[in-house]
């Protein structure tokens, strides 16, 4: 589990796929899959996932959205 604050986190692996669970104040993610990269704006009310290779679930209060 990574509890991201601010600031930025790229993961890439070419071996086999892992699971990752990330969270901030404003939602969590559970990745599937390889390659991603995730940043938190300095202000802390932003997070952008980017999926470049698996998914990744991400969801809050609001609701649920699987990102490919």
């Amino acid at each position: 589990m990574l509890n991201l604050i601010k600031g930025f986190f790229f993961f890439f692996n070419r071996d086999k796929p892992i699971e990752l669970d990330l969270q901030n104040r404003l939602a969590s993610a559970a990745t599937r899959g390889t390659g991603f990269h995730v940043a938190v704006l300095e202000d802390g009310r932003g997070m952008e996932v980017t999926v470049l290779d698996g998914g990744v679930d991400l969801w809050n209060a609001q609701g649920r959205i699987a990102l490919a």
